[in-house]
């Protein structure tokens, strides 16, 4: 299936809305993780960004589906990788993030970016995400315009035992940091 980019397709820009929390990695290799991948327009920013390093790794999931939509937008994702030379550096994982989470070590992730919506495994995906991140690394959450959602965040997060502290809260994201 054959895809066709659209030139405006990088609406949001990670180094434009992040550069106030996460610092410039740029010159050293970091692991990021981006749950809600969809058709790659937020990864190729960061990949262009904080993760620009040629040693970083970057590792897109979503649970695409085998339909023809599932297939446009994984075509749609491999399309834009090639683009911006980034299909090296880019691991492609389809799934829930608990079952990949469950793959990777303890506190082997720099940046865990979280756009995605299901309330029922969202107390699963902080605890993880807390755990998979280096201490004094970022968990990003998207929409969080959602009140439902900053509840079942707050939930895990406001406990002590995840060294999770919030340090900014604007424009529909959540950051939050591990403690050192």
């Amino acid at each position: 299936m054959e895809v066709e980019l659209l030139e405006s397709h990088l609406f949001r820009y990670a180094n434009g809305w992040w550069n106030s929390v996460v610092p410039d990695s740029s010159q050293q290799a970091i692991k990021y993780l981006e749950f809600g991948a969809f058709r790659g327009m937020n990864l190729v920013s960061v990949g262009q960004s904080f993760a620009a390093h040629p040693d970083s790794r970057i590792y897109a999931v979503d649970t695409w589906t085998d339909d023809e939509e599932g297939q446009y937008n994984t075509n749609y994702l491999n399309a834009l990788l090639a683009k911006y030379n980034l299909t090296d550096k880019v691991t492609v994982l389809g799934g829930e993030l608990d079952a990949i989470l469950n793959t990777m070590d303890d506190e082997s992730l720099d940046i865990i970016y979280i756009d995605h919506i299901n309330l029922t495994k969202m107390a699963t995906y902080c605890e993880l995400a807390a755990r998979k991140v280096k201490r004094g690394g970022f968990v990003i959450f998207d929409d969080t315009h959602e009140p439902t959602l900053c509840e079942a965040i707050d939930a895990v997060y406001n406990d002590p035992v995840h060294n999770m502290s919030i340090v900014l809260n604007k424009n529909e994201q959540r950051f939050y940091q591990r403690a050192q």
